[in-house]
């Protein structure tokens, strides 16, 4: 469902959100944090497959990260090419101190949501790092992404999920979330890729919480 109103405001809390986070932390030392923190996560979502070991290791194939916001997972993939989206590209430039597009030649960075993205070539490594729930129109966010992946691609994600349905309903008729516009449970993400024909080869629970899970999942074009 599309939830314009509520997308806008997460916009500008997510900025918001960057700009407290990162104001008082030392670069080098978050820039060092946040890059073992990706490594270890793709060394957990090629334990989880196989295929994503392949193409992590092979250097000539492009990457998209999407919804990449200012220290997505493109800090790590400096032996590929790699375009990296996100609606609040040009608003991370200018508020945030700590990103500056050039540190990262090899990415191409570019203002634009996810759901008016279109490529020439698909990509055969796809990563969507807790961005998903961010968008305003999940539908069609899915349909770019599955788009934008090639046949037998692979899609790496991530995002916080409902543990209780019941939670999750109310979620959706009370902001609870604000940072989220869309509340669903594991379950219901996974259909949700399903019906776009993408198949699940594995998921970890990287994050326990009371209310909400953090998991990362791998999915496979089909």
């Amino acid at each position: 469902m599309n939830h314009p109103i509520r997308w806008r405001i997460a916009q500008h809390v997510e900025q918001y959100w960057w700009r407290r986070y990162l104001h008082d932390k030392d670069w080098p030392t978050y820039h060092q944090w946040k890059c073992n923190y990706w490594n270890t996560l793709i060394g957990h979502a090629t334990a989880i497959s196989p295929e994503l070991a392949k193409l992590v290791d092979d250097s000539t194939i492009s990457i998209l990260d999407a919804g990449c916001g200012p220290a997505g997972v493109y800090m790590v993939l400096d032996e590929h090419p790699v375009t990296a989206i996100d609606p609040l590209i040009e608003t991370y430039a200018y508020w945030l101190e700590h990103f500056k597009t050039s540190v990262f030649p090899w990415v191409d960075f570019r203002n634009i949501p996810l759901e008016q993205f279109k490529c020439r070539e698909p990509f055969e490594l796809v990563f969507c790092m807790n961005a998903l729930n961010h968008v305003a129109d999940i539908e069609l966010a899915t349909e770019k992404l599955v788009a934008a992946t090639s046949q037998n691609g692979v899609i790496v994600i991530t995002w916080d999920a409902h543990n209780y349905s019941v939670l999750q309903k109310l979620f959706r008729l009370v902001p609870g979330d604000i940072l989220h516009p869309h509340q669903y449970t594991l379950n219901g993400y996974v259909h949700l890729f399903n019906c776009y024909g993408l198949q699940l080869q594995g998921n970890l629970t990287l994050r326990k919480g009371r209310l909400f899970n953090h998991e990362l999942l791998v999915f496979k074009k089909i």
